[in-house]
């Protein structure tokens, strides 16, 4: 893995107002240009024209399929509690139905065998609803966490007429990195 030489990317006159380290790469901001360069001379760097850069912030990325996944689970967990609560107050799996043969009516036991086992069934289901909410609830909680480990940090650069460029920043240079390219954008090139 080789370093950047910066002076072999500057145009003539050029000069470098301030060198940015990011962790992964760096940044160079000069008089005409931000170059976002990677760790590995061999990887493509970016360069982006300075008159463009309206802003550079910190900010994290990355996690959004988790979150996507926490989501639904949420959904899953509000739907499944909500019928689970709906069953058990209406008291469906509380219905007694009459022991036909005690009553002295013939033919109705199959009938009432059957009413029994559909209201037993509801009375238990309620109770299945509620448990599987308490299932989806713990996997909300887990893919949230695994959103929130899943985050990386960046700059972000706002670009007059163009998307946002992202550049991954260690975690703790993050805020500094962006406080360093903003002050170098403002200030005219060090000599």
């Amino acid at each position: 893995m080789q370093e950047w030489s910066i002076d072999r990317l500057l145009y003539a006159g050029e000069e470098v107002a301030a060198d940015v380290p990011t962790g992964e790469g760096r940044v160079v901001v000069t008089s005409h240009r931000v170059l976002v360069l990677p760790a590995d001379e061999a990887a493509p760097y970016r360069t982006l024209e300075r008159p463009n850069v309206r802003g550079v912030s910190a900010d994290a990325t990355g996690g959004g399929r988790w979150v996507g996944l926490g989501v639904r689970s949420l959904v899953a967990t509000l739907a499944l509690a909500g019928g689970g609560i709906a069953l058990r107050r209406s008291g469906l799996g509380n219905v007694t139905v009459p022991n036909a043969a005690a009553s002295g009516q013939f033919g109705a036991g199959g009938a009432a065998s059957l009413l029994r086992s559909v209201f037993g069934a509801i009375g238990a289901l309620d109770e299945v609803a509620l448990a599987l909410a308490a299932v989806c609830a713990l996997a909300t909680a887990g893919f949230l966490a695994l959103a929130w480990h899943a985050r990386s940090r960046c700059l972000v650069f706002d670009l007059a007429g163009d998307e946002s460029v992202s550049v991954p920043v260690a975690d703790a240079d993050a805020s500094e990195a962006a406080r360093a390219v903003r002050r170098a954008l403002g200030s005219p090139p060090r000599s």
